[in-house]
């Protein structure tokens, strides 16, 4: 039998969200040692879904369709191996913006709503009420 060791195997039941052609060239995040606050490390933060949200769409505001769709794409594979709450992240499309986990779910949520709202389902957070909500609440602003 043939050594396998150090070898990648994908698993056939593991759920992909984007192909590895679209992933291609996209690096891994690594916590920034930026001594730059977090995105959601304001001491008067609201961290509940709905603002989360709405902090994620300002965000996303600044950016071209085709920048929110990469990062869309960076945030769907941070998120698919799991992330930490209080973990902080940094985006390549992003830089010199920390984000932390909880605020990089929203942000992913928010991206992959604009960009691939057809795939919203298969990222499994369910917040299509808060997602609607911060809507409204952006759209008013």
């Amino acid at each position: 039998m043939r050594k396998t060791k150090g070898r990648r195997h994908t698993d056939p039941n593991q759920m992909m969200l984007f192909t590895e052609e679209e992933m291609t060239g996209l690096s891994q995040s690594v916590p920034s040692p930026s001594s730059a606050p977090a995105v959601s490390d304001s001491p008067l933060a609201d961290n509940s879904v709905t603002t989360m949200l709405l902090r994620s769409l300002c965000l996303l505001g600044k950016y071209s369709p085709q920048e929110v769709q990469l990062i869309a794409m960076q945030t769907a594979a941070l998120i698919q191996g799991g992330i930490e709450p209080l973990q902080t992240y940094t985006l390549p499309s992003m830089p010199g913006i920390p984000v932390k986990g909880d605020m990089l779910a929203a942000l992913a949520y928010a991206s992959i709503a604009q960009s691939f709202p057809n795939m919203i389902d298969k990222i499994g957070l369910h917040w299509s009420s808060e997602y609607s909500q911060a809507l409204q609440l952006y759209s008013k602003s």
